[in-house]
């Protein structure tokens, strides 16, 4: 009888130690910020937390010029997008609400 085991340390990381015939012990690169983990006989699943990037609006996963340009087309435009702070208006309080956002990148 073989025997396997994962766990999820405070560090965020993943432990894995025993019989991995299946890969079932393999970790993803990188391992950093999982917040829980289970595992089966040939299976073992990783959850990370969902990292936070509001403000890239074109969805690459990266906040870049890309992003402040489109939020300024939008904002001019006065595209419901550019309501950043969702008060119902688009003023310089959304530009300012948004610049804070793309300069904190993602969290």
């Amino acid at each position: 009888w073989m025997t396997a085991g994962v766990r999820a340390q405070t560090t965020g990381s993943i432990e894995a130690w025993g019989w991995n015939q299946y890969g079932q012990l393999d970790v993803p690169a990188p391992n950093t910020g999982f917040v829980a983990v289970a595992g089966g006989y040939w299976h073992s699943l990783g959850l990370r937390a969902e990292e936070s990037c509001p403000a890239d609006l074109n969805g690459d996963g990266v906040v870049n010029t890309q992003d402040f340009l489109a939020f300024l087309g939008a904002w001019s435009a006065g595209d419901p997008l550019a309501d950043w702070n969702e008060d119902g208006d688009i003023n310089t309080l959304d530009f300012l609400a948004y610049l804070t956002d793309w300069a904190a990148g993602c969290l």
